[in-house]
């Protein structure tokens, strides 16, 4: 995960760093639900206690937090922040806890990929807006089998103008 607002100061204790993680999580998730307290609901504090008690490791990439630097973003400098991995018994567990994050705290999740397979991926997505132009690609990496999964999606139209994507 990346992005987390860990406050305004930097911080090299790594078990502070992980208190602010929960924090960040439980704030983000209040934020999405809209709530004037400042306590998310049971079943979101359920929800990222539950993805929290499966992780096995976490570990950071960096020795301390960084400010956040966007210069897209209009919340650029104004917060710190370090890229979170946490590690899960299986890929399945990942792939669910992931979904749950994004769904109760709109967390950016991401795999980390070496360079040289990002370079990879790259290429393949390039080649297959070549053969397919204007749909979604999404390529996924399957390490076990090691190869590219390439997957893409048309825009249909339903409903109106009601515009939904299809696998």
């Amino acid at each position: 995960m990346f992005n987390l607002d860990l406050g305004k100061v930097l911080i090299m204790n790594k078990d502070t760093i992980k208190n602010k993680v929960t924090l960040a999580l439980t704030t983000m998730a209040e934020k999405k639900e809209g709530n004037r307290t400042k306590t998310p609901s049971t079943e979101s504090m359920a929800a990222i206690d539950d993805v929290l008690s499966m992780v096995n490791n976490m570990s950071f990439f960096g020795n301390c937090t960084k400010s956040y630097k966007n210069p897209n973003s209009g919340e650029s400098g104004a917060y710190c922040t370090i890229p979170v991995k946490y590690d899960f018994k299986s890929k399945d567990t990942q792939v669910r806890a992931e979904q749950t994050l994004r769904q109760v705290c709109k967390a950016q999740c991401s795999t980390p990929y070496r360079t040289i397979l990002r370079a990879c991926i790259k290429k393949t997505i390039d080649a297959a807006r070549a053969v397919y132009p204007g749909d979604y690609i999404r390529v996924r990496a399957d390490s076990k089998k090691m190869e590219l999964l390439v997957s893409h999606r048309k825009e249909t139209r339903v409903m109106g103008s009601e515009e939904r994507a299809m696998w």
